[in-house]
């Protein structure tokens, strides 16, 4: 084997193939669920203008809540990638041949405890995204079910074609002398089921399809971490057998070890 074969194998090995399509998933993910949520929000913010005349300014708020996190993701994001990077493929052989090598990071040169903190990290925002998840896929079952509501509604007479909304009044922050607002007929009804719901529904499942993703790639950093956590533990064990064992023997050899005392 010359050694151009060996070199490329060598880098092969040192590639985080794991660690790189938690990174897709995760990356993927992102995006999608960072877009859907800025559209659904903006929808959102329509419907409380124009159909409830209720002018919330916080959504501009989240708006930048979701950018400030999208940010911080990504770099979490790098970072894992680039401590896959330093603890992924097998030490680097001493002969010359492999110096072409060393372009990559060295494995194992991210140490236990930096693997620890990112791993705390990772399994904290695991939750986090997993809670979020959870309930994005209770608004996606609200969204779905007003859809069929006014798919259901479109079938009756225009004059009997109405949605009934009073009953949600102290979830939409809606006081008592203004809900009527939450009783949909004509155009305000065609407004709600044809402009608004059947957009926010597909933006919402977009955004859960988003979530879904991101926790599927921590989760893959997070056992990607447990297996290079274990495999430097494990290192670091043998490499301290293999010290005490060759200093016992050094003893052993210059005769200063006294036998009986050791037993």
């Amino acid at each position: 084997m010359d050694s151009s074969t060996a070199c490329c194998k060598c880098c092969l090995l040192r590639i985080p193939f794991g660690t790189i399509t938690a990174t897709l998933l995760a990356v993927c993910g992102l995006v999608i669920a960072v877009a859907a949520l800025l559209q659904s929000t903006v929808i959102s913010d329509r419907i409380y203008y124009e159909l409830l005349q209720r002018k919330n300014f916080w959504f501009n708020d989240l708006k930048v809540l979701y950018i400030i996190s999208a940010i911080v993701l990504s770099v979490i994001i790098l970072v894992n990638l680039m401590v896959g990077f330093a603890t992924t493929g097998r030490q680097a052989s001493r002969t010359p041949s492999n110096d072409c090598c060393r372009c990559c990071c060295n494995p194992g040169s991210a140490s236990a405890c930096v693997i620890k903190t990112i791993f705390v990290i990772n399994y904290i925002l695991y939750h986090v995204l997993f809670i979020c998840t959870l309930i994005l896929v209770v608004s996606a079952f609200i969204c779905y079910t007003l859809s069929r509501l006014c798919k259901y509604e479109s079938k009756l007479p225009d004059s009997e074609q109405n949605i009934n909304l009073k009953q949600f009044a102290p979830f939409l922050s809606v006081r008592h002398n203004e809900t009527e607002l939450l009783y949909f007929t004509g155009n305000r009804l065609k407004m709600l089921c044809t402009d608004f719901m059947s957009t926010l529904t597909i933006y919402i499942i977009l955004t859960v399809g988003g979530f879904i993703l991101l926790c599927w790639g921590f989760m893959n950093f997070l056992i990607n971490l447990s297996v290079n956590w274990a495999r430097i533990n494990t290192k670091q064990k043998c490499a301290e057998l293999m010290y005490i064992n060759s200093a016992e023997m050094t003893a052993f050899g210059d005769g200063t070890l006294d036998n009986g005392n050791r037993y």
